[in-house]
């Protein structure tokens, strides 16, 4: 029997594939708003990840929304 090689799953592969699903299922308004969906779903991404709040997120970088934002 011939063997396959084995699949593995990247990190970038499961974000991709999880964003598609927030895209999906969570569709956010952007109409003038300050931030795009995809900025907001990095963080939610981000802080779930990393297993640390929004806040957290938030405060750690300067690029981020204000939590209150995300929220």
């Amino acid at each position: 029997m011939k063997q396959r090689k084995p699949l593995y799953l990247t990190d970038e592969a499961v974000y991709k594939f999880v964003k598609e699903i927030l895209e999906q299922f969570l569709p956010l308004p952007e109409e003038g708003k300050e931030y795009t969906a995809s900025e907001l779903y990095d963080v939610l991404l981000a802080a779930a990840s990393q297993d640390t709040s929004i806040d957290n997120i938030c405060h750690s970088s300067e690029e981020a929304p204000d939590a209150n934002t995300v929220r």
